[in-house]
């Protein structure tokens, strides 16, 4: 498979759970930062990406900011376990390097805030002995079909893609998330982007995953 049918692959997932926007990152080697802000999937500049890539830049990825999704990310999670919370969950998983660990998107039922994906990260890392410096409700991932150069160039690929048909339960005891932004538009400025109420959420892992 080519790197850019990973690349939309990861994409394509995000979409069928309605995670229509996205905060692209390029880091040159010298540590500069590039940002593409709340992007539509559709038009994220992955030409300019690609060349910064190609001159040893690294690309990532992450939901934009300021709203809600149902979507929780994992850092570092062992190939094995990741591929279990695919089976069980739906779940992406990203293979950064063959010797590393992997990052996993968790598909969930509902759409969380920043604060709510932030408590779902610690239960679900120490649950799963992801990388708990990750934490952070808001953390950049790798994006498929590109290569990481911390690892000697190697390709990251899309190693389980994403289906919608099965999510995660998290369960809120607080408001009814917001509707999905895919389904309105335009995009409300920054400064409007408001979360609806953080959400104190409860989650149970099962279906014959490894115990805590």
């Amino acid at each position: 498979m080519r790197a850019a049918d990973h690349t939309q692959q990861m994409l394509d997932g995000w979409l069928v759970i309605q995670v229509c926007r996205a905060d692209l990152a390029v880091r040159r080697s010298d540590g500069t930062m590039l940002w593409r802000l709340d992007q539509p999937l559709e038009r994220l500049p992955l030409g300019w990406a690609r060349a910064e890539n190609a001159h040893g830049a690294e690309i990532y990825i992450r939901p934009a900011r300021g709203f809600d999704w149902p979507l929780v990310f994992l850092h570092d999670l062992p190939v094995p376990v990741a591929q279990q919370l695919a089976q069980a969950y739906g779940a992406m998983v990203i293979q950064t390097s063959p010797a590393g660990g992997c990052h996993v998107w968790l598909p969930c039922d509902r759409s969380l805030d920043e604060g709510a994906r932030l408590q779902a990260q610690r239960g679900l890392a120490a649950r799963f002995s992801a990388d708990k410096g990750s934490i952070s409700g808001e953390h950049l991932g790798r994006l498929a079909g590109f290569k990481n150069w911390k690892r000697a160039g190697c390709w990251v690929n899309r190693l389980c893609r994403m289906d919608g048909a099965r999510r995660f339960p998290v369960q809120p005891m607080e408001a009814p998330p917001a509707p999905s932004r895919c389904l309105t538009a335009p995009p409300p400025a920054w400064g409007q982007r408001r979360s609806r109420g953080r959400q104190r959420l409860s989650a149970e892992v099962g279906l014959g995953l490894p115990p805590a």
